[in-house]
């Protein structure tokens, strides 16, 4: 599928959301960088138990549109 990511400022990340890779504070940088860069796109991919702590903190922040 296409996801239109031309032109955009894509940022990837590939491994487990779990303390140990301290996934929530990439979402606090993620933020940061979308008030400096906002064509970012951020493609997380993996999966663990902090996976819906992620969601809900980027839905916290307002930024949904900025992550696949």
């Amino acid at each position: 599928s296409n996801m239109n990511l031309s032109k955009k400022n894509v940022i990837g990340f590939v491994g487990r959301f779990s303390d140990q890779k301290n996934p929530l504070f990439l979402i606090d940088i993620c933020n940061e960088i979308i008030k400096s860069i906002p064509n970012s796109i951020f493609l997380l991919v993996g999966e663990g138990e902090l996976e819906v702590e992620m969601k809900n903190k980027i839905s916290q922040l307002g930024i949904d549109e900025y992550f696949i």
